[in-house]
């Protein structure tokens, strides 16, 4: 049989989607129509047995195990801690605690919750970090885990990422310093040493930059640096993967080969050096499967085999699922496996192959062929990574395969000169020069990246329902490649052609749609924290939330809506509470402009103190306006259309006649007393409670009933009216 741990990771793949999207009754269907199809083959073949048949079979059998065995074991115990309990916690540092914009984050193994083991890692967010090292025990006395989050596409990246539990403590009780020497713990301290080493050498701006591509910590790269990188659709040269682990092996490689006795010592060294890069870089999915198909490569040449790609990353999908099957859902995982499959399945169908005399012409012929079959490459990989960007972020930068190739040469620069300065460090005048390097190699990276994001009209939305489009032609060209040889020279035209469909059709959604608009009020209690969103002219949010972890839960919100950014921040209720929260929903979101409560205190440095809130009127999109009346009162108005805020229950409804009635109704806890709810013709409520525990009229909704409320506002477009207050 022909390439079975290629169909092996493929079954794993679809059966760990169907058991993530549609839980344990999809998974029941397809084993009754997969064993009874099983059943009729082997009775059509007369009892012999079908390969293809029997791998698919193990390979489902093996996912759909693996995925409820660790669902049993790690996720409903989990689960069950979530909430607003306090519970104490103990359990061993993976790293030293980092340092968040919501306070310092400290991740846990071997955990005891109330002296009771837990399976899964977990997260404590804390204002004060204490002395502490990968290898130590800490304990904390009081931690308050989050609320679970929704069942969503992002909960299955959760499930599989570092961490299921996230909680915030006020301190850490107690401390132990390791006593014995950890393998683990000593990898990480030599990537926290490495890090130290790269701050103290290089600028605040390029560290992070070395830090990223060379030991895959992505967590100090700025916020603008991130938007740059998604808009030039260079994300994933930050994203430790094969392209990273290709350069170090093929470094290693070559220097083992020449001074090895036999070749299979260097396979060996380059194979051992490849595990020590992904404990070096935190096993991420990415690198993980990169390791996997070079071991295997490594491998096959000791025994004088040549490994088959596809069956390579096949394996690497078949052992990655089986020890983690929620990496079905992860995003890095997807992305990592559908553009290698780009590479191997379609790339080759683009390829230019000069041919020619070895003179000075052909040279240059086979450069510009080069430099295009870069091109070819990138845009391969994008054809495939499309449905998983338009799933997971609604977006998707078609200046991809261009920033790729004006990114991958810097960034190797950076990598190159990173790991020499470090390694000669001790010669202080050659460490010196290598970081001199460096920082130029940064520069020149930082430069080709906002050049490809000023071209910011190709990063464009992808509605996720064309995304069945799309993988229905992907499959139609899958089809004609396996099965109907006379008709793949017509595959390449066919898939170009494919591309082009479907982004017309995206932009053709987003032109039908560019007045629309909408408020998302997030389910996180009865916290004040929404997002008018206008289509294709930005997003304003309006409050923050009460708690860091209300404040996350409307970030996640917003995340899963595919808000990415916003263009300001409005502040209609200033209580101490919501100003504590500014400066955590504002790194999120990176807003150019804060409107009132004194714009903010200039952009709340250290805003602690309380704010008073000010009448004012705002300009927005679309010719919508908001109008803030002060005492938690507001209504945003287009037209005809009208919808009233009030973000108090006890705030007073007869101090401002024009707030009585409108199109909807937005409240906070409850309808306030003396509103009549038949003047409205919606009513929506932030409250953890349901609409008849609260007495609501049958027009009345709660985001306790209904979870993340959409409200759809009447567009009108006229005459934008001027912004009569301030702002920073």
């Amino acid at each position: 049989m022909k390439r079975p741990f290629f169909l092996a990771g493929l079954v794993m793949f679809v059966t760990g989607l169907i058991c993530l999207s549609g839980g344990f009754p999809a998974a029941q269907i397809a084993f009754v129509l997969l064993f009874g199809t099983d059943v009729v083959f082997c009775f059509l073949r007369k009892k012999k047995p079908v390969p293809y048949l029997i791998v698919i079979s193990a390979a489902f059998t093996l996912a759909a195990l693996s995925f409820y065995g660790a669902y049993a074991l790690r996720v409903e115990p989990a689960e069950t801690l979530c909430g607003t309990r306090a519970v104490s916690v103990t359990g061993t540092l993976t790293a030293s605690p980092v340092e968040t914009d919501s306070g310092f984050r400290m991740t846990l193994r071997r955990c005891k919750v109330n002296g009771f083991d837990v399976k899964v890692p977990v997260d404590i967010l804390t204002d004060e970090a204490p002395d502490a090292g990968p290898g130590d025990e800490a304990e904390f006395g009081s931690v308050r885990f989050h609320k679970a989050p929704s069942k969503s596409i992002y909960y299955y990246h959760t499930l599989s990422s570092r961490s299921l539990l996230t909680g915030d403590a006020a301190q850490c009780v107690r401390v132990g310093k390791r006593q014995s020497f950890s393998l683990g713990a000593a990898v990480v301290n030599l990537r926290e040493s490495a890090q130290k080493e790269l701050r103290a050498h290089m600028t605040p701006q390029n560290a992070p930059i070395a830090e990223a591509l060379l030991l895959g910590s992505r967590e100090q790269t700025g916020d603008d640096l991130q938007t740059a990188l998604r808009t030039a659709g260079a994300s994933h040269i930050f994203a430790v993967s094969g392209m990273h682990l290709t350069l170090w092996t093929g470094v290693l490689f070559a220097l083992l080969r020449k001074r090895a006795l036999a070749k299979r010592w260097a396979n060996a060294g380059a194979a051992a050096f490849v595990v020590f890069y992904m404990a070096l870089t935190g096993f991420s999915p990415s690198v993980v499967r990169a390791a996997i198909m070079l071991i295997t490569v490594f491998c096959g040449r000791m025994l004088r085999k040549r490994a088959d790609a596809l069956d390579s990353l096949g394996l690497a999908a078949v052992l990655q699922l089986t020890f983690s099957p929620f990496l079905a859902g992860n995003i890095s995982f997807l992305l990592s496996f559908f553009a290698v499959a780009a590479i191997l399945l379609v790339f080759p169908l683009f390829e230019r192959k000069p041919r020619g005399a070895r003179d000075a012409a052909a040279r240059l012929k086979k450069s510009g062929a080069a430099l295009l079959n870069a091109v070819l490459l990138s845009g391969s990989v994008l054809l495939f990574t499309v449905p998983v960007s338009a799933v997971f972020f609604g977006t998707v930068s078609l200046a991809s395969p261009v920033s790729s190739v004006l990114c991958a040469l810097p960034a190797e620069g950076v990598m190159l000169s990173s790991a020499a300065g470090l390694l000669t460090s001790p010669l202080r005048p050659l460490s010196k020069a290598c970081f001199f390097l460096c920082e130029k190699s940064a520069n020149a990276l930082l430069w080709a990246v906002n050049a490809a994001a000023s071209a910011d009209f190709l990063y464009v939305t992808v509605n996720a329902p064309y995304v069945a489009v799309w993988y229905a032609l992907v499959a139609a060209g899958a089809a004609v490649f396996f099965f109907v040889k006379r008709l793949r020279r017509w595959l390449a035209p066919f898939l170009l052609g494919m591309t082009g469909v479907v982004l017309l059709i995206g932009g053709a959604g987003r032109l039908s749609q560019t007045h629309s608009v909408r408020l998302l009020l997030p389910d996180n209690g009865n916290c004040t924290a929404l997002c008018l969103q206008f289509e294709g002219a930005g997003a304003y949010m309006i409050g923050t939330g009460e708690t860091k972890t209300q404040t996350r839960a409307a970030v996640q919100a917003f995340t899963d809506a595919g808000i990415a950014k916003a263009d300001g921040l409005i502040v209609p209720d200033a209580r101490p509470q919501e100003c504590g929260q500014l400066p955590l929903i504002a790194s999120q979101y990176r807003f150019t402009q804060v409107f009132t409560a004194e714009a903010a205190k200039k952009f709340f440095p250290a805003v602690k103190q309380y704010l008073n809130a000010s009448d004012f009127t705002l300009g927005l999109p679309e010719g919508y306006v908001y109008t803030n009346y002060g005492n938690a009162r507001a209504a945003v108005l287009a037209g005809a259309s009208k919808t009233v805020f009030f973000f108090s229950p006890s705030a007073d409804p007869a101090a401002s006649p024009e707030l009585s009635d409108g199109d909807a109704l937005i409240c906070r806890g409850g309808v306030p007393a003396g509103i009549d709810p038949a003047r409205f013709d919606r009513i929506f409520v932030l409250s953890d409670k349901s609409a008849k525990a609260l007495g609501l009229p049958p027009n009345a909704v709660t985001t306790g009933d209904e979870g993340t409320l959409t409200v759809p506002l009447k567009s009108a477009k006229t005459q934008k009216t001027l912004v009569t207050d301030p702002s920073v």
